[in-house]
């Protein structure tokens, strides 16, 4: 199947959709691959939780993917 053709089945398919939710997630991918990608502003409180994750890891105050699994295991067999 050509490009095209595959593009004029996905639009089709899409112009069908009543799910809100599915449409957003596409349009969610599509924006992934277009040249101009939206600029996300974040609010004081989005900032003031990065500044303190990275104060956080500057201090070496995190954890390990290892030591994640392990206590991830281990609360789960609980």
């Amino acid at each position: 199947m050509g490009t095209t053709t595959l593009k004029e089945k996905v639009i089709e398919r899409i112009r069908k959709l009543e799910n809100e939710n599915l449409v957003s997630e596409i349009y969610a991918l599509l924006q992934l691959e277009t040249d101009d990608p939206e600029i996300y502003t974040l609010s004081d409180a989005q900032i003031a939780v990065i500044e303190e994750a990275q104060a956080q890891y500057k201090k070496g105050e995190y954890m390990t993917d290892a030591q994640a699994q392990k206590d991830f295991e281990e609360w789960r067999k609980k």
